[in-house]
This record gives structure tokens, C-alpha cells and sequence, in this order.
């Protein structure tokens, strides 16, 4: 995102300082060269002076060009930003509108319209109760699973007791309307499953660890809500002979 600030306050201004910028963006001089580093590699012509007084200038004339989406990726983002409003994550919807806000004023009009026509009569079924998460929560657990770092968490269990947990965190899942983080326990010394929704703090620590390469997050979650013992027992009568019920139930094994 500053990169982008970079590139609009030298768009602006025509040229700026290396002074000038470090003071706006806060950063040092070495991440600032990084900015630009990065812009000029997404071809961004941006010309430098060195020494004292050393500025930036881009090449004259030159703007970023608009968005530009045909009628297939035009599906793909109205079908994401859709789904994203189906996640139970906290103040998301907000967010999600101030993307469509800033997709309406770069996107040619006729692209625009195909993906409100969408997003105005697609429906999704989705569950009527989903816990909600803090997405700022989603994000720290995502950014801990990525640079492997351990996390201290204060988590309330279905039992309603509470505990302070020191967890390596391997992956996140959402099934069947709960984020779910699979990581390893280190009270349990064991791989444990972790509803998100549960968590009523998180602290990313300095020391890190070797994820495992072999576990598979989605087939852990599943397999460990299927193992969750049953709240309720039902019993249910069909008004039907077993020999009929033996065709009905039976998978076929032709």
C-alpha cells in the first residue's frame, strides 16, 4: 500500500525529496529505496538524484493505467467479493464496500454493470448462524502461520473454561461456518484444534518453529469434528419395508 503512496505523491508533485518522502511515510531512507525498487519493477519509470538534496521524479507524461477487467474476471470478482461476505469476519462488510467504491471509479462502466448484475442476483446458500471472528485476529494467526513464529493465546473451551495456551499454529480452515486453526499445544504436547470465534486474546511471540510438512489442515479439521461426540441422540422410523429401504439405502454396486 505505501508503494502505491509513493507513486501517487511523486504523480502529484512531479518530483520529491528523499527527505520529503521518509517524513510522509515514516520509514528509513533503505525501505524508501525498497518503494521505489519495487515500482520500477512493476515498470514504473522513476528517475533519482543522489547526493545531498536527492530527489525522485517520474518520467513525464506518464500515468498508471485503469483497471482493466473483461467479462470473465468481471465474474471472478463479483463472485469473490460474494463470498467474502459469507466468512462471519467482523468488519468486513465495510471493507467490502470500500472496495466496490474504489472498483466503480477505475473500472470501464459496462464491466462495472456486469458485476452488480451479479452481486445483485446471485444468492448463496450459506448457514443462518455462523460464529463471528475479528478479522484482525484472522490476520495476526495468518501472518504467525507464514513466518512460523509462536503465538500465546487466552482460549474458552465448549465447556466454558478458560486457559492460557502457548500454541506453534499450522493452519486455518473454515468448515461448515467456524474458522478453525490447527497448531500444536504445547500444555497437551499435542496437535489440537482451535475454534477461532474462542480466542479471547492472541500475542505473537519471538520464537519460531518447524511447521510439519506432511499435515493436511483441511483433512485434520474434518477428521477431528467427525470424532466430536454427539450432544443428541435421535432416533428416526421410516414407514417403510426393508426391502424397500434396502434399495434406497444401500449404495449401488453396479
Amino acid at each position: 500500500m505505501r508503494v502505491l503512496t509513493v507513486l501517487e505523491r511523486l504523480q502529484a508533485k512531479g518530483t520529491a525529496t528523499t527527505e520529503e518522502l521518509v517524513n510522509r511515510l515514516e520509514v528509513s531512507e533503505r525501505t524508501l529505496q525498497r518503494y521505489i525498487a519495487r515500482l520500477q519493477d512493476l515498470g514504473v519509470p522513476v528517475a533519482s538524484t543522489r547526493g545531498r538534496g536527492a530527489a525522485y521524479t517520474p518520467e513525464r507524461g506518464f500515468r498508471m493505467q485503469p483497471l482493466m477487467f473483461n467479462s470473465e474476471e468481471a465474474l471472478a470478482i463479483a463472485l469473490g467479493l460474494k463470498a467474502l461476505r459469507q466468512l462471519g469476519v467482523a468488519h468486513l462488510q465495510g471493507m467490502l464496500t470500500g472496495v466496490e467504491s474504489k472498483l466503480e471509479r477505475v473500472l470501464p462502466l459496462d464491466i462495472w454493470n456486469q458485476m452488480r448484475a451479479i452481486e445483485n442476483t446471485l444468492e448463496i446458500d450459506v448457514q443462518d448462524w455462523k460464529p463471528v471472528v475479528d478479522g484482525a485476529v484472522i490476520g495476526k494467526l495468518a501472518a504467525a502461520i507464514d513466518l512460523q513464529r509462536e503465538v500465546d493465546i487466552k482460549y474458552v473451551d465448549h465447556q466454558g473454561a478458560t486457559s492460557e495456551r502457548a500454541i506453534q499454529p499450522y493452519g486455518l480452515s473454515r468448515v461448515a461456518g467456524s474458522w478453525y486453526l490447527v497448531a500444536f499445544c504445547t500444555m497437551r504436547q499435542g496437535v489440537r484444534l482451535f475454534r477461532v470465534d474462542r480466542m479471547l486474546s492472541i500475542s505473537t511471540k519471538g520464537s519460531t518453529f518447524k511447521k510439519p510438512s506432511a499435515i493436511d489442515i483441511r483433512a485434520y479439521v474434518e477428521s477431528e469434528l467427525n470424532n466430536v461426540p454427539a450432544k443428541w441422540r435421535a432416533e428416526i422410523w421410516l414407514a417403510a419395508s426393508p426391502e424397500t429401504l434396502r434399495y434406497d439405502l444401500v449404495p449401488s454396486r453396479s
